[in-house]
């Protein structure tokens, strides 16, 4: 099964962003779209989809999962253990690595921006 998930943020930083996360199961179903409210960052938003994303794979899944990301902040936060130096990640950072680690059929795989565009629009 593949997964593509990507964050982002409309005037990111500012007081009034809008953030926003998307997934998509498989290439032929539609993307699932969330607004992030509470959130005030790009890389926020791409935590907390990829937060959604592990929360709702059964742990018992049988087959593996390839979950595609974009940001190379968030993948290698994740897997490569580069350090989370911002405040406002670090939970967000430990709430995805508990999740990732506790699903040993799943593998985060890095893609392009460009990929991540055509398959996902943004």
């Amino acid at each position: 099964m593949h997964i593509w998930c990507d964050g982002g943020c409309i005037g990111n930083g500012t007081k009034n962003p809008k953030c926003y996360g998307s997934f998509k199961v498989g290439r032929n179903n539609p993307p699932i779209t969330f607004q992030f409210p509470e959130l005030t960052t790009n890389n926020q938003a791409e935590y907390q989809i990829l937060i959604i994303v592990l929360e709702l794979i059964d742990p018992n899944i049988k087959e593996e999962v390839i979950i595609n990301v974009d940001s190379a902040l968030v993948f290698n936060q994740v897997t490569n253990g580069w350090k989370t130096t911002s405040n406002r990640l670090r939970e967000l950072n430990q709430k995805a690595q508990k999740l990732y680690n506790a699903h040993p059929k799943i593998t985060l795989n890095q893609i392009s921006g460009d990929e991540m565009k055509r398959i996902l629009g943004h």
